[in-house]
Formats: structure tokens, C-alpha cells, sequence
């Protein structure tokens, strides 16, 4: 704690201060509020402040603690050993509330007859008052923590007992599901109430009630055990009819098998890789596979006459600990993982979500996300599965964005799932979608900006839900109802859903307190069962966690809010550096959206001969090229030079991937060409 550093730089003072995780806690505290981990901080801070084997003790912004005048009278040594010294915090901490505070949050600490007293100050436009008794409380805690104990900053709780049971009410859903069953079971149950309720249409000339549903994948579910000789096999779903391929998903749920989710657009090298990696024993599929490897197959037909089947549903296993689905996503080692999700798993999310909501026989869902998208599988499994009927437009036969709006307006559709830059799109059309009651969102980040946009085009009663849940963990793991518009950039990801246990933890897998940054670690039954081929490498076991548990850690940053739903803040790893300085894409993002003529904005890190430099690719009415410079002098007021696009380029709409988002490759495509 010597030679302290301290800097001035338009008025915030930094205490610049470097330790360790095996340095003692001494008994000067700072407040580790609003922080990533212990050794560094470096969000929304001057880049010249940071430093990765230094800590950085701030607020999210721009508060920064000067306690070097703490230390002008007493060392490290003398204050951890004295015996006389000693802190009383009773009436010692007077609490003051500025509305234009220089800094959000501040301390003036002072010694006054060997006590130690404290001062706090903050913006109440910014922070409440029951958080900043939290930080109080933590503050004592800590203290009498550094007085009574030798111990080290890796193995310090910084919550105080008030605290822990105030955020401990946090981590679970409200409302679990105790017995689940099975999603075959399910879906026999809607059959026998809606018999000739249209379950799947195209909205023209398809249309599947559920009788004929239930027959065709009788039929098929038979076909599957008839091959697999009623072995435990993986089922791969091959298709670019997304009709048939829920027909080929609900037929292999009835199977009692394994389906994996293939993405028909692939190229065939990446597709062969996922069909020896999981071991596929059969393909369903609905066009040609001439370029794909696999010993037995079924092709999935709507149109031609399908024998009447008895198919004995009791012969299949319902032991719900049995994988359900294989998804893959992106891996580190250049080759996509699979990710095995138990049936279990599944149904909990299904059941909980159609409680939550809640869904019945009266929803009409558009199908706009592909079905290789857990979100999209979501939306399949829960309209079927509640008794309502999908709408399944043909993709290929689409002439634009606006055709979704006219669906959505002829056949009153009245439930969306979707992601956050689909919506957009749609959005943008300024098409009044009255029929609209639930949108469901997810996938991306979403801004109470967005919120305000889709407003202009739905009904005052519809409403809008912010979903969040990595595809280790079953689709979702936490929801979040947007009442009303605030001033925040984004929108929460919520409260904790579907039997899902969600933590905020540092570095060393403490649980943080409210409003404290860190990563949002999940627990609970919708919890994978692991990576194929490395089935623990998807789990953690944190043995000071709910008497022992295992987490998936999400690389996704947040922290709880007051009222107990989680802020999501970034990727661990989403910063990229420019000329060695660190630089946040979405920080950039942001600041770009704030110029009036600008209505989208995302920003893509280029590398050409070793450089590294930034494009953005922008929706706007006016000519780009006109106003370039206009836009490049405005960020100079937000951001610093190197954080500055070195091009702006116009685009119609942003390309989207099968999954609904962003396609950042086919933007990347058009600087190249």
C-alpha cells in the first residue's frame, strides 16, 4: 500500500493502488462497488487508468476514492497491528444526498480520536438510498472482518450477513416447477383437446391439426425405433422446410430419442463434422444430402399418403434424466461444440413458461426464428405444446420484412418470439400490428430505445418481455416484463425462470452484493449435461455455494438492481484493443445511436496486414458520405480518438443470421468487395 499514485484528470481524483488476491485485507476499506474483480477494474474509466495488475476502486462511472490522506498518519503495518487502534461505527456514518453531485458516489474519511469516521456522499439521481446502505453495511462488514482476522482478499465474503439475506432472495424462481412431465405426454394431452384445432400452417395451403399432427409422427416415431432397433440413438434434424421440421422434432420426442439440430445452410464440411461428433445413427432430412455422410436415413413427406400407424406410446422410456436435444454453437478450439440437454431439462422450461405467461389454445405464433436456434426450438415446442396453432411462413417465397407484418395483421397473430435486431427490421416498417398481446425478446442486448420504437407499432395492452439464457443452460434462465420506459440503456434481463439458481460472482466465486459488477453464473435443473466428448467441462463445482452446487459461468457480466432483477452489462471478453488500448464495441455503439440522423448502428473490428481498425455500418435516410465528418466530430466529445470508426457505411438493413441475429460476416463482405 505504499507509495501511492495519485492523479489528476479533469477533476476525479484516482487512488491507483496495486495488490494481490494474497495481500492482507487491511483495515483502510475501499469499496469494491460496481467492480469486475479485485485486481482490475476497467469499465467506463479514462484508458489511462488502466491497469491490469493494478485495482481500480470506482463506481460504474466516474466516482474514484481519495484515501490517501488516511494514510499521511499511519502505515499499513501500524494500522493492522496497533492494538489501541480500532474503528466505532455507530452514528459515524453520515449519509448526504446531493441531486448534482460532482461524483456519484464518494467517501471523506477522517481520523478523530483513534476512530475511524466516514462520510458518504452520493447522486440521488442515480443511486437509492437502500443501496447505499448496502454499501454501508459491506463497509463495516469488511472492517471488522480486517480487525478480528489475518485474512487474504481471495478469501474474504464481502457480503455482511444484512446483505447476503437481502440478495439471497434473488437467486431462484418464484414459482418452480415440482413434478414436470414429459413433453410426449404433453403434446398427447393437446391432441385430445383439440383434435381438429389447426396446430401448423403456412398461411395458405398447408394447414395440420392435430389429429393428422399426431398421426404423422406416430408414423415417423416408429419409422426411428424400426432403425434404431429401440436403442438409445441421436436423431440429427436436417431441413429447410421448417413445417417438416417440426414434424421431425415432435416425431423423434415421441421416439424417446435424441434429436440434434443440424443447420440445412452449413456448408457440408461443418455439418459432416457434427454428424461424426455426435454420433448420428439417423438423419432426418426433406431435400438433398448428397454431400452429407450418414448410414441411415428418413425423409420427412407431408403431401404423400402415410399409412395409419399403432404406435404404442407406453413402449417408450419416460426416464426425464435421458438426453432430449444436442445444439451446437461456436467453440474456441475452431470447431463447434454440443451441448446435451436433458429431457428433463427441456420440459421444465416448457411447462414454466407456458404457466408464466401464460399460454393456451387461443395463441397464434408466427415462426420467424429457425428452428437450429434454441429460441426458435422454444417457440416451436411451447405454442405446440400450450394447444395453439404456429404459423410457419416459407422464408424462400418472402419478398421482404413487411410480408411478416402482414401475417402478423391477416392472420391475428398475437404471440412473438424473436430477437432484438429482427425486430427492428420488422418494426421499421411503421405497419400497425394490432393483434400483437406477447413479444417475447431475447438473443441480443435490448435498449429501452428499441422499446420506444416498437411502441409506435402495437396495441397499448401488448406486452414485452426481455428473455436471457446461454444454450448450456435450456433456452431461457431469466425474464423480465417492460412496464414502462426508463432512462437506462438497456432493458434487464430479469428475474430468475424455470428452476434456474442465477449468482452474481467475482473472480474468486464470492457472492457479490447488490449493484456490484460481476459474472452471471447459473445453477439449477436447466443446467446441460455437458459438452459432447467433454461432458465436464460445461459445469464448476462451488462448494461455498448453496452447501455445494455446480454453475455454468457465462462470461456475461451484470449485477442485481434494487428491485432484484439482473442488469446485463457486457461479454468478459467482448473488449478488443485498437493500438494496444481496450476498446468496448458496445460503449461505441452507443454513443454512435445518440446522433439524431442515425437509427441503427453496429460496429465490426476489421483487420487488414496486421492493423486493426473499426467500420460502422449504419441505417440512416441521409447520404452517409455527406455526413461522415459531421458524425466523427460529434464522437469526439464521447470518445477518444482511437475509439472513432475510421469508416461509415450505409446500409439498408443489417443481414441476420438463422438464429436472428446480427450476421456481422455478411457486413464484413461488403467492405471487402
Amino acid at each position: 500500500m505504499e507509495n501511492n499514485l495519485k492523479i489528476k484528470y479533469s477533476n476525479l481524483f484516482v487512488l491507483d493502488t496495486p495488490f494481490n488476491k494474497n495481500d492482507l485485507l487491511i483495515p483502510i476499506i475501499l469499496i469494491f462497488y460496481n467492480y469486475q474483480y479485485f485486481e482490475e477494474i476497467s469499465f467506463d474509466v479514462f484508458d489511462s487508468f488502466k491497469k491490469e495488475n493494478y485495482a481500480l476502486i470506482i463506481d460504474n462511472l466516474t466516482t474514484i476514492f481519495d484515501l490517501k490522506q488516511l494514510l499521511n498518519n499511519y502505515s499499513s503495518e501500524k494500522l493492522n497491528r496497533e492494538s489501541n487502534f480500532f474503528v466505532s461505527f455507530e452514528n459515524n456514518f453520515d449519509i448526504n444526498s446531493y441531486n448534482d453531485s460532482m461524483f456519484h458516489f464518494g467517501l471523506i474519511v477522517k481520523e478523530f480520536n483513534a476512530k475511524i469516521q466516514v462520510k458518504v456522499v452520493y447522486n440521488s439521481k442515480r443511486y437509492s438510498e437502500l443501496s447505499i446502505k448496502g454499501v454501508i453495511n459491506n463497509l463495516k462488514y469488511l472492517c471488522e472482518m480486517s480487525f478480528s482476522n489475518e485474512i487474504r482478499i481471495s478469501e474474504i465474503s464481502v457480503l455482511s450477513e444484512i446483505e447476503y439475506s437481502r440478495v439471497k432472495k434473488f437467486f431462484k424462481s418464484k414459482n418452480n416447477i415440482e413434478a414436470p412431465i414429459s413433453l410426449a405426454e404433453m403434446f398427447y394431452n393437446m391432441t385430445n383437446l383439440n383434435p381438429d384445432k389447426i396446430a401448423i400452417s403456412d398461411g395458405k395451403n398447408i394447414n395440420i391439426t392435430y389429429k393428422n399432427l399426431n398421426r404423422l409422427t406416430d408414423y415417423y416415431a416408429q419409422e426411428i425405433l424400426n432403425k434404431t432397433n429401440d436403442l438409445k440413438a441421436n436423431i440429427g434434424i436436417y431441413f429447410k422446410d421448417e413445417i417438416k421440421a417440426v414434424i421431425a422434432i415432435f416425431s423423434v420426442i415421441k421416439s424417446g430419442q435424441c434429436f440434434v439440430l443440424l443447420n440445412s445452410n452449413n456448408p457440408p464440411q461443418r455439418t459432416n463434422y457434427m454428424l461424426e461428433d455426435a454420433k448420428i445413427d439417423i438423419l432426418l432430412y426433406d431435400d438433398n444430402i448428397i454431400d452429407l455422410n450418414c448410414n441411415f436415413t428418413i425423409q420427412i413427406d407431408i403431401f404423400h399418403s402415410i399409412p395409419k400407424t399403432i404406435f404404442n406410446s407406453k413402449q417408450i422410456s419416460s426416464d426425464l434424466d435421458n438426453p432430449s436435444y444436442i445444439i451446437y454453437t461456436s467453440g474456441t478450439t475452431g470447431n463447434p461444440k454440443g451441448i446435451i440437454i436433458s429431457q428433463r431439462s427441456l420440459s421444465i422450461i416448457i411447462n414454466w413458461f407456458i404457466n408464466y405467461f401464460p399460454l393456451d389454445s387461443s395463441i397464434k405464433s408466427l415462426h420467424v426464428l429457425s428452428y437450429t436456434f434454441d429460441f426458435g426450438l422454444y417457440d416451436i415446442l411451447s405454442t405446440v405444446l400450450c394447444g395453439g396453432t404456429l404459423y410457419i411462413p416459407n422464408k424462400r417465397s418472402l419478398h421482404g420484412y413487411t410480408e411478416y407484418c402482414n401475417m402478423i395483421n391477416n392472420y391475428k397473430i398475437n404471440n412473438l418470439c424473436i430477437t432484438p435486431s429482427l425486430c427492428n427490421i420488422i418494426t421499421s416498417a411503421d405497419i400497425l400490428m394490432e393483434s400483437l398481446k406477447i413479444i417475447h425478446i431475447g438473443g441480443e442486448i435490448l435498449t429501452y430505445e428499441m422499446i420506444e420504437k416498437y411502441k409506435k407499432v402495437i396495441r397499448k395492452d401488448c406486452k414485452i418481455y426481455n428473455g436471457y439464457g446461454p444454450s448450456e443452460c435450456t433456452i431461457g434462465n431469466s425474464i423480465y416484463e417492460v412496464t414502462h420506459l426508463k432512462n437506462n440503456s438497456s432493458v434487464p434481463i430479469g428475474f430468475p425462470n424455470g428452476n434456474s439458481i442465477i449468482f452474481i460472482l467475482n473472480k474468486y466465486k464470492k457472492i457479490l452484493p447488490i449493484g456490484a459488477l460481476g459474472e452471471i453464473c447459473i445453477a439449477g435443473e436447466g443446467l446441460g449435461m455437458g459438452y459432447i466428448g467433454n461432458i465436464g467441462a460445461l459445469k464448476t463445482f462451488c462448494s461455498n455455494l448453496e452447501g455445494g452446487i455446480y454453475i455454468y459461468e457465462s462470461g456475461d457480466l451484470g449485477y442485481w438492481n434494487d428491485e432484484g432483477s439482473i442488469q446485463y452489462v457486457k461479454r468478459v471478453q467482448q473488449d478488443i484493443k485498437i493500438n494496444g488500448y481496450r476498446v468496448d464495441i458496445l460503449e461505441i455503439e452507443n454513443a454512435i445511436q445518440s446522433y439524431p440522423i442515425i437509427k441503427e448502428c453496429c460496429v465490426i473490428a476489421n483487420n487488414t496486414k496486421g492493423i486493426t481498425y473499426l467500420i460502422a455500418y449504419v441505417i440512416t435516410d441521409l447520404d452517409i458520405n455527406k455526413e461522415e465528418k459531421k458524425i466523427k466530430r460529434y464522437l469526439k466529445d464521447f470518445l477518444p480518438q482511437y475509439m472513432i470508426p475510421v469508416k461509415f457505411i450505409k446500409v439498408d438493413k443489417f443481414p441476420v443470421t438463422n438464429s436472428g441475429k446480427v450476421n456481422k460476416k455478411e457486413l464484413i463482405k461488403i467492405i471487402n468487395r
